[in-house]
Parts: structure tokens; C-alpha cells; sequence
């Protein structure tokens, strides 16, 4: 394990700075001072002993001894700036959700071998791609490069996906084309804000243009072994099956590359992920693949979820947001107007004579408070008896007081993220929510994918 420390001046010019290298099992740690030693850096060491049995200083201009341990990290504090404005992924682009120890990662499926994240409100991108569809996604905040291929390295999207505050990560090979901020060897590590990241060699074994030759030769590419909130969420860049892939453990979800003749075909990748055994896969990069290889090669697995995806639609995804289901156009008694569709949100009214009942879906993450702390926080609520799987919904009454015949309106809560309000207009009473409540699709929208 490595640990980094930086201190910087007025200017932001780095006065001086730590660096300790440990050898993973080894109780050994060496510490390097670049330039002049402050008093906060010297404070520092005095804090290594946490990672290390003992430790050695090197002083500026020395060599600094290291161990060479089986995989090196590096440990260090990176950010981008706080966003304030919640990041909402439009209802109609397709996505799957992981519930983690730090709130809900959005994973959305973009282009070939391109996909975002969202995670307490950072969107993560990964090989970003001009071949893909952003209308409506949001800037990055974080851009990770897994190596030079152009269906991977892509200027001109990074470029519309940058803001003023976006971080770009790449291997070290690529990182001044695009005027990355962090580079990560092959085996390093860094604390991104939150959110802690690997990078996982990605490299051909035997595949190559010509004899003597590798279409990614080992030490130049990266994948990367995100943790978010406990989380371990894999991407494997090109790559064949290397010896560190199959070493893997714990992975929550893998994204596996295949495709011939630059990767490795469904059959090799199935063998690959049977290795390291993720929970869930994403196959991803599969252009010109079969698929039915790769199911066929996993059947007998049933700790592996399988989750196919289409990396390769053409333009924008379908229009209609899977949410516009859970409103029906007819509710029991009560009668639907038009559908309102937004990014953030779906919206009807419901009737039933002169009583009129406006029923929104917020989409998961539209609203920053998690399932748990919305649970507590309305606490003292009146609840509401839902029709929904156990401890995946919370749904309360905001009334005017007791009774069947007060003025309310409900508030519910998922899980998996999304927000239900029920605002009453005219004589709406509790009686009238419950009427509603009964004939909405409660347990479906507790059970469904943000997407």
C-alpha cells in the first residue's frame, strides 16, 4: 500500500509533500520527502505508523527505496467541486440502480464500451464515445480513460462532457492528449472524494495485428475497480483474460469486454467471469458477438446474473418513460387527464367528480434524501398501508387532521429511489387517497428498475 500527502502553498504550488510506499505483508513503510519538508508535512509522517510497522525517511534529491509489493497502490484524496443542482437522468434513458451504503448508483448504458454512473450526485463517465447519444445527460464530473483505441479515447466528447470542474482520469500513457488531472498506473489506487478506484491491468495475452505484436500490450491500458459505498463495480477496458482479472474478489458488478480480434470472444469471456464469479455482468464492447455463446457458456451459474443491455442504439433512447405505466389511464373510479413527461419527473390528474388529485413520480435521484432518512424523518407521520414488497416503501399522510374527511396530501417514498406525491385539490380527503392509492400500481413501481 501507498500513501500520498500533498501541502500547497498560496499559489498552489505544491511546497512540500509525503510519499509512503509499503509492502503489502511486509510491516515495512519508506517514506520519500519531495521538496522542502513543512510542518505539516513532517505531521504527517508521524501519522504513517497507522499503515506501517516502522518506517524510513528519504530525504529531497535521494533515491527512495521501495518495495515492490505483488500489486503497489496509491492512496490519495482527489474531487471535483461540490454540485449543488441534483443530477437527473431524463425517465425515458434506460438504467439500472444498485442500492449502496452511501445511496443508490445509477448505472446508465450509453455506447459500446461508454457508460456513466451516478453517485451521491457525481456523474462518472467512462470512455466516453462522439458515437453515442448525451442529449440530457449531465456534465462530468469525473471522465476515466481506459487507453488510447479511439472507440475509447474520444477528444471531442470529452470535451462536450467537460465542465469547469471535471476531473479526467486516464492511464498514464494517455494523459497529456487529453490534459488529464490523475494518471493511475496499472495496480494503483486513489480516493476520489467518496468513491475509491483501481486501476485493474488490461492487456492481450496472445492477440495481436502480427506475430510479436499485442493489439494492447500489457502496462499501457487500464480497467478500473470502482467502490461506491461498499459496492465493487468492475470495468474491464479491452482486454483478454489476464491473470489479474481472474484474481479478482468480491465484485458486486463486472462490465466484460468481448469482441474479436482486439479482445476475446463470448466463449473466453464467460470462462473469464466464471473465474472471478462477479454477481452481476454486464457483457459490454460485444460488436459483432453472439451473445447466445455467452449465456450458454453461464447457464449452470446461478450466483451470476447475466444482464444484457443494447449498447448500440441508434440515437436518442424511446421517447416514453417506463414510469408513464404507472400512471394508468384510468385509476378505479377516477378518470386520467393528459400525461406530463419531464426529465425529473411524470405527472397526472386524477378525478372523480368535483374531487381532483394530482398524482408526480419523481425519478431516482431527483430528490437527495435516501429511503432510511426519509423513513426517519417522517416518522411521526401517519403512515400509510401500502401494497408493497417489505421494507421497499414508505408512504405517509400530510393532513389537516384526523379523520377520513381531513384535507391531505400523501407523500411515498422507494427504495430504489423514486418520490410519489399526491397533492389534493377542491374536497380531496384521506378517504379519497386511500380510494386512489388502492388502484395505482403501488407494488410494481416499488419493484421497478429506474428506467
Amino acid at each position: 500500500m501507498a500513501v500520498s500527502f500533498g501541502h500547497y502553498g498560496a499559489k498552489g504550488r505544491l511546497t512540500s509533500s509525503v510519499e509512503s510506499r509499503c509492502g503489502l505483508g511486509r510491516g515495512t513503510c519508506y517514506v520519500s520527502l519531495m521538496a522542502q519538508p513543512s510542518v505539516l508535512a513532517l505531521a504527517m509522517i508521524a501519522a504513517l505508523p497507522f499503515a506501517c510497522s516502522k518506517h524510513e525517511v528519504t530525504k529531497p534529491g535521494a533515491a527512495a527505496s521501495v518495495v515492490a509489493p505483488r500489486a503497489s497502490a496509491v492512496i490519495g484524496l482527489a474531487s471535483s467541486a461540490p454540485t449543488d443542482t441534483p443530477i437527473v437522468i431524463p425517465p425515458n434513458w434506460p438504467r439500472d440502480v444498485l442500492q449502496t451504503s452511501k445511496g443508490v448508483l445509477t448505472i446508465v448504458p450509453i455506447r459500446h464500451g461508454s457508460v456513466l454512473f451516478v453517485h451521491e450526485n457525481k456523474a462518472i463517465y467512462v470512455d466516453p464515445t462522439s458515437e453515442g447519444y448525451y442529449e440530457g445527460l449531465p456534465k462530468a464530473n469525473f471522465i476515466f480513460v481506459t487507453h488510447a483505441h479511439p472507440d475509447h479515447l474520444d477528444p471531442k466528447q470529452i470535451s462536450d462532457l467537460k465542465g469547469p470542474n471535471t476531473s479526467i482520469v486516464t492511464a498514464p500513457e494517455i494523459g497529456r492528449a487529453v490534459g488529464a488531472q490523475w494518471t493511475l498506473k496499472n495496480g494503483e489506487s486513489r480516493l476520489f472524494g467518496s468513491f475509491m478506484v483501481q486501476a485493474v491491468p488490461a492487456y492481450n495475452t496472445v492477440r495481436g495485428p502480427e506475430p510479436g505484436k499485442l493489439y494492447h500490450p500489457k502496462g499501457e491500458g487500464n480497467g478500473y475497480l470502482f467502490t461506491f459505498g461498499g459496492k465493487r463495480v468492475y470495468v474491464s477496458g479491452d482486454t483478454e483474460c489476464a491473470l489479474e482479472i481472474k484474481a479478482l474478489r468480491d465484485i458486486d458488478i463486472a462490465f466484460v469486454c468481448m469482441r474479436l480480434p482486439y479482445t476475446m470472444p463470448p466463449s473466453e469471456a464467460a470462462e473469464c467471469i466464471k473465474a472471478f464469479q462477479p454477481k452481476v455482468v454486464y457483457p459490454y464492447h460485444y460488436q459483432g458477438s453472439n451473445l447466445d455463446e455467452l449465456r450458454n457458456a453461464l447457464k449452470g451459474q446461478p450466483g451470476i446474473e447475466l444482464r444484457i443491455r443494447d449498447w448500440y442504439r441508434k440515437g436518442p433512447p424511446a421517447n416514453e418513460s417506463p414510469l408513464a405505466t404507472m400512471l394508468p389511464d384510468r385509476a378505479g373510479p377516477f378518470i386520467a387527464a393528459p400525461l406530463t413527461s419531464e426529465p425529473e419527473f411524470v405527472r397526472r390528474e386524477y378525478s372523480r367528480g368535483k374531487t381532483k388529485i394530482s398524482v408526480t413520480i419523481a425519478v431516482a435521484g431527483a430528490t437527495p434524501i435516501t429511503f432510511d432518512e426519509w423513513v426517519k424523518m417522517s416518522g411521526t407521520s401517519p403512515a400509510i398501508n401500502l401494497d408493497a414488497p417489505p421494507n421497499s416503501a414508505a408512504g405517509f399522510y400530510d393532513c389537516a387532521g384526523p379523520g377520513a374527511d381531513a384535507s391531505c396530501n400523501v407523500h411515498i417514498h422507494f427504495r430504489v429511489g423514486y418520490h410519489l406525491e399526491l397533492m389534493g385539490e377542491g374536497k380531496a380527503r384521506r378517504g379519497d387517497f386511500d380510494a386512489l392509492l388502492k388502484a395505482l400500481p403501488i407494488r410494481q413501481l416499488a419493484q421497478l428498475p429506474p428506467g
